[in-house]
């Protein structure tokens, strides 16, 4: 019987030189990765200097996103889950909604649509996180990204 496998690679691009991590990403690559995950990502301009860095990687890359719920949940991403790390712009942001769980809702699904729109345009592909068994921010996410494709030259 025969037999096919894809294999997937987890790379993590919140790291303080990133040259060395895209060193070690290439590795994998030659080892046989078919494709890459990222870690959940909450910096367009690290998106985009991620982009910078693998253009000439013949693989996909898939930038996670993953919306945040809530400021206190922001700030443990940022404080306490090693490989990720939210700018001080999403961090802000996220602290304004500070005791609504409605508007931190709201305002963490606009920051992964936001997210999301970089990655699409950018990458060409994302993948989504749903926190908590939230899949309602997921779906909303979902259809975003498909009111992106249809409205880009941008082919998944």
């Amino acid at each position: 019987m025969k037999t096919s496998f894809t294999v997937g690679a987890a790379f993590n691009p919140n790291v303080s030189n990133l040259e060395k991590a895209i060193k070690r990403l290439e590795k994998k690559i030659a080892a046989g990765a078919d494709f890459i995950m990222t870690q959940p990502m909450y910096d367009k301009e690290q998106i985009k200097r991620l982009r910078d860095y693998t253009k000439h990687l013949s693989i996909p890359i898939f930038i996670g996103v993953m919306p945040l719920v809530n400021e206190r949940n922001a700030e443990f991403l940022h404080n306490e889950v090693p490989g990720i790390s939210l700018s001080d712009t999403v961090r802000s942001r996220m602290q304004k909604t500070l005791g609504d769980s409605q508007k931190g809702e709201e305002e963490g699904l606009r920051i992964a649509e936001e997210l999301q729109q970089t990655c699409i345009e950018l990458f060409g592909k994302v993948y989504i996180v749903t926190p908590f068994l939230k899949y309602h921010m997921s779906t909303a996410l979902v259809e975003h990204a498909r009111s992106l494709i249809k409205t880009s030259s941008v082919m998944t």
